[in-house]
């Protein structure tokens, strides 16, 4: 009925050690396999991680393939005992193999997995646990994905909380379409696990036109389940590299979103069951998807990566398809900005550059790197911004007067976007930033240590959230992953900051009285917009430490904030820097810092009852 695929799969069955209490999952891993072999490094290391954790594990790739792949005969030869070659046909294409993939599987859930691509290594356990413990069988298991740089290396650490998880079961249609309306859920077909039997009954397959990230697949099968689970955490990890790079082309990432909207869209329409029932919910999700979701990939890239032709037949499509849209009582379960931005729908554009200032006025971002003494490190970082599925930004790299080859590194990137600044002395962090601030032209401003990496779909989210904002927020922030090696051994424990014991409601809108106890949010998290600083100011140059709360503290007395309950920065803790521990006054430095912040906010403490962080104690 429906379609899109590849080949190569794997049936993992945990044996789970919960006594009778948790009987035995079985999942089936679809993995594409394609030639290049040098994309699966990521896959194979977790492949290797799931059979020795006991998992049963076969693999399922084209005949061709099988005496050429080193990859398999590498994994043959470790663990035979869990391998099963299967030859398929050598002409298939790569959304046929995938359809026919299907009927080896044996496993409870499906789940399909890129190759080069790997998922949490605490997923399988996390989701059979939910699934044997509250004795539930969910038709479809939605997680959310996160995308990372080749380079990326700490995944083993990454955290899967299910505490947070949530189960559906739909009575009837009404209800379904009230609870999907105010999901915001991934669509992206490697974002589920599907029940084998649910999907074979459904006879939904792959089609050879639907873009890899949209809902083509997925979203039909949200319409025909009876039952969801929703597990908001990161389960899914996209790799990227030189080797697979298209998230950073705009202009197709927008082509493909319209063709598969359209096609699904269609599909829809011509399954009379399905629409009848759905045509209301399916009409506002095919403008979310289609036309507003087009709009935020604008936002995202440069003027030229849509056509006027390409809008105006845009804005036809939406209006012959979906012609009564204001008489949608779905449409308006959207917020006010969204809902005002249908009006564009019958704006008519004189040129390129008319749409684009007219929709991109306010969507650029500066991103400011300051950086001492860190050239061996500081490319990487670079590269980090360069690949973020947002382009639309100009980084700023804030040398502090580093004695190394940093200023080589930076001019090592040939991309107009990079602004290079060096300080005639060293100036500190604080310094550092503010002169970036300075500099920056644009009126959204994110930060990026140097050493750190941000989850490379970071920026789109955050603008994705500030975008459709009250005009009375300030700042959105997000989640991020501190790992902290405690025993110089190479292996980290890792928190997130904000912590989760916290409730959300306390991070978000009006929080000046829940940040001035404790600070939780962390720079390189904030997207902050310019204007904001104008008012509030920067970052005081007095503090050695904390003078990020200390912003923040100003910044949330001023402005609401909106807070995304996803990490989306790996932070590691470093013992060099702008601010070295090494410091034998560092301490002393630390405790002076909040001792200031303290007394500069005494009077507001005091008007919430919060009390001081110092006691007075009498020396003997």
């Amino acid at each position: 009925m429906w379609q899109y695929v590849n080949f190569c799969i794997i049936n993992c069955m945990k044996k789970l050690g919960k006594a009778d209490t948790v009987g035995k999952i079985k999942f089936s891993i679809v993995i594409p396999y394609e030639q290049n072999e040098i994309t699966y490094a990521h896959t194979i290391t977790y492949l290797k991680k799931v059979m020795s954790a006991d998992y049963d594990v076969e693999i399922i790739t084209p005949g061709a393939e099988l005496e050429r792949s080193t990859v398999l005969a590498e994994l043959n030869e470790d663990m035979p005992q869990h391998i099963m070659l299967v030859e398929t046909q050598n002409s298939a294409s790569y959304h046929d193999l995938l359809n026919s993939s299907l009927q080896y599987c044996s496993g409870d859930y499906i789940i399909f997995l890129r190759g080069g691509d790997i998922l949490n290594l605490h997923i399988l356990e996390g989701v059979a646990n939910i699934l044997t413990e509250n004795d539930i069988s969910p038709k479809l298991i939605n997680l959310r994905t996160t995308e990372v740089m080749g380079e990326f290396e700490l995944s083993d650490y990454l955290p899967f909380d299910t505490s947070f998880a949530e189960y559906y079961d739909f009575p009837n249609p009404d209800e379904k379409k009230k609870v999907l309306c105010g999901l915001d859920l991934c669509e992206s077909y490697h974002a589920f696990l599907y029940k084998r039997d649910f999907l074979l009954d459904s006879e939904q397959i792959f089609s050879s036109s639907e873009g890899e990230y949209e809902g083509g697949f997925s979203f039909p099968l949200m319409l025909l389940a009876d039952s969801l689970l929703v597990v908001p955490e990161q389960g899914y990890i996209f790799f990227y590299s030189d080797l697979i790079s298209d998230r950073h082309d705009v202009a197709a990432r927008i082509i493909n979103n319209q063709k598969s909207q359209l096609e699904l869209y269609g599909l829809l329409k011509s399954n009379p069951h399905i629409f009848s029932e759905y045509a209301g919910f399916s009409g506002a999700h095919f403008l979310s998807r289609y036309f507003i979701h087009t709009i935020d990939l604008i936002h995202a890239g440069n003027i030229g990566d849509i056509t006027l032709e390409q809008f105006q037949l845009m804005q036809l499509s939406c209006l012959k398809l979906v012609p009564d849209w204001i008489f949608n009582d779905f449409i308006y379960s959207g917020s006010k900005k969204k809902i005002q931005l249908l009006r564009i729908l019958y704006k008519r554009f004189s040129s390129e550059k008319e749409l684009y200032e007219t929709l991109c006025a306010d969507s650029k971002i500066s991103v400011i790197i300051t950086t001492y003494n860190r050239g061996y490190i500081l490319g990487r970082g670079i590269q980090n911004i360069l690949d973020q599925t947002y382009q639309n930004f100009e980084l700023i790299v804030v040398n502090d007067n580093s004695t190394d080859d940093t200023e080589e590194v930076v001019k090592s990137f040939d991309d107009p976007r990079i602004r290079y600044i060096k300080n005639p002395e060293n100036k500190g962090v604080s310094f550092a930033r503010n002169l970036g601030i300075k500099e920056a032209d644009c009126n959204h401003i994110i930060f990026q240590d140097d050493d750190d990496l941000s989850r490379l779909d970071k920026l789109e989210k955050l603008m994705k959230v500030m975008a459709y904002s009250d005009d009375n927020v300030g700042a959105v922030y997000h989640e991020l992953n501190m790992y902290t090696d405690k025993t110089g051994s190479g292996k980290y424990d890792v928190s997130i900051i904000p912590d989760r014991a916290m409730a959300d409601i306390r991070k978000k809108g009006y929080v000046y009285p829940a940040l001035l106890p404790k600070n939780f949010f962390a720079t390189p998290a904030i997207l902050i917009k310019k204007n904001c600083l104008d008012k509030v100011g920067v970052f005081d140059e007095e503090l050695t430490a904390y003078e990020d709360w200390e912003l923040a503290l100003r910044l949330v007395r001023e402005y609401d904030v909106e807070f995304i309950k996803e990490p989306m920065y790996d932070y590691i803790r470093s013992n060099t820097g702008l601010i070295s521990s090494k410091d034998p006054h560092h301490r002393e430095k630390v405790l002076r810092s909040l001792y200031m912040i303290d007394l500069k906010y005494e009077e507001d403490r005091k008007s919430f009852g919060i009390q001081s962080n110092f006691r007075l104690v009498d020396e003997e």
